[in-house]
């Protein structure tokens, strides 16, 4: 999808050249690329650049044709593909936010440049097609991810299962850890710590939540191993990154919110704050 992207984006450009050659130069509609892009700093200091040949307001109508053009056609390949199709209006506002069609100028710009060696433009959009994948991947990548921990987040809050019996001990721990660690705003929100009325005194809490973070960590490299291509190595990563930014303490509050009568305002201020959090998470071991 994303190589298809790449290249549907030097159509689009030819085309809007195409468009407007009745009156300049395929070259000077080029020109026009080069000499906006030299002003935002989005071309190298040292390339020169042949001034657009023609009033300033029509080539700033050729970069708007070609910049709406450009994101309109991805709008209709994304929302038509049955993968992309809820999220395509997420993904191609990423994708402008990123000044993907920037890159698509430059590409164009380096193809049509007689001051570079055959060599120099084939290592320079080699770099460009990996800026592009990169912000494309990032784009699928988050909103995808706001998509599906929006819906783990509606699960994890609307589940109102009482526990079994043998879970008191493990509920009872899991309270303890999220208020001693302050993964739950206490001011806000008021805990029971022992609603069940349980025997504690012989309770070993650190031995108990050891054993949960240990089991949500096995179950999570079985879910990588099983239902992913990731290497050990990778998934090794994975984890790492995941402890560094607080994975599990993360789920943890939202398991112990599901426990409380939240107000709709609170429901939608924490619902954006955990997809806030699981998004950027998911952006970090994208890294590894």
């Amino acid at each position: 999808m994303l190589k298809f992207i790449l290249l549907f984006s030097i159509i689009i450009s030819a085309t809007i050249a195409q468009e407007f050659d009745a009156t300049y130069s395929l070259n000077n509609t080029f020109n026009c690329y080069a000499e906006y892009l030299k002003r935002h700093g989005v071309l190298d200091e040292t390339f020169e650049v042949t001034p657009f040949d023609g009033e300033e307001f029509l080539c700033e109508m050729v970069l708007v044709l070609t910049v709406d053009r450009l994101y309109g056609e991805l709008y209709k390949e994304f929302s038509e593909n049955p993968n992309f199709n809820e999220s395509a209006k997420c993904i191609v506002e990423n994708l402008r936010e990123s000044k993907w069609s920037n890159l698509d100028l430059k590409e164009q710009v380096y193809q049509t440049s007689d001051l570079l060696t055959p060599l120099e433009k084939q290592q320079k959009i080699k770099e460009i097609k990996r800026l592009q994948e990169k912000i494309s991947s990032n784009a699928i990548l988050t909103c995808l991810s706001e998509k599906e921990f929006g819906e783990t987040f509606d699960s994890i809050i609307n589940n109102s299962t009482s526990l079994e019996e043998d879970d008191l001990v493990g509920d009872y721990c899991a309270r303890k850890y999220g208020i001693e660690q302050g993964i739950i705003d206490t001011n806000e929100y008021k805990i029971n710590l022992n609603p069940n009325n349980i025997v504690t005194t012989y309770i070993q809490c650190d031995v108990v939540n050891k054993k949960h973070f240990d089991d949500a960590e096995s179950e999570l490299r079985n879910h990588l191993a099983k239902d992913t291509d990731a290497t050990p190595e990778r998934i090794d990563c994975y984890m790492s990154k995941y402890h560094e930014n607080h994975y599990f303490d993360k789920t943890l509050a939202i398991a112990l919110l599901g426990e409380l009568k939240l107000t709709d305002e609170q429901k939608e201020r924490e619902r954006k704050k955990f997809v806030s959090t699981m998004v950027n998470i998911t952006r970090i071991i994208s890294e590894c």
